[in-house]
């Protein structure tokens, strides 16, 4: 199965041809693809987490044996090199609970890093990432941040650790 969370890409086809919501799989493997494109702008609460959502309860239910996660922090707020018209508005608190709620999955899990740009602080990102994933601490902490988030719109930017930084 593969999910894709991705910008609604401001190049309609036949020059972007793939990652639209209509492509579910080709024939004998209808289901096993899951494109959820979001607006240019999305942030965490209110689209981005609930894709991530989304796009966890869909592997859980197709019954997959491992996960490979195909990282992009170019969704990271002010990304110098996102797609012009289609950046996401991530902040840095939000790997946390993108790295927890991969946690929930329960699975062998691989990190490949395919974007990121702001060199000041995708590194941050990713070790975000990953400690939201490795560290029960953090992603119970994250959990809570994304409660804290949806009352006051503004995640945290970093949350101690209890395995030290990354």
């Amino acid at each position: 199965m593969a999910a894709c969370v991705r910008g609604t890409h401001p190049i309609p086809p036949p020059t972007c041809s793939f990652g639209f919501k209509r492509q579910v799989g080709g024939p004998g493997a209808e289901g096993a693809t899951l494109n959820l494109p979001l607006a240019a702008g999305a942030r965490w609460v209110g689209s981005y987490g609930e894709a991530i959502g989304e796009a966890v309860r869909a592997v859980r239910a197709f019954g997959a044996r491992g996960l490979v996660v195909s990282l992009g922090v170019d969704t990271l707020r002010g990304d110098p090199v996102c797609v012009p018209g289609a950046g996401f508005q991530l902040e840095l608190g939000d790997y946390l609970a993108l790295g927890a709620a991969l946690r929930g999955l329960e699975l062998p899990t691989v990190f490949v890093q395919e974007g990121g740009y702001d060199l000041e602080r995708c590194g941050a990102a990713v070790a975000n990432t990953l400690r939201g994933f490795c560290d029960p601490v953090a992603a119970g902490a994250a959990a809570e941040v994304g409660v804290a988030a949806k009352v006051t719109g503004e995640p945290q930017e970093a949350l101690p650790s209890a395995a030290g930084d990354v």
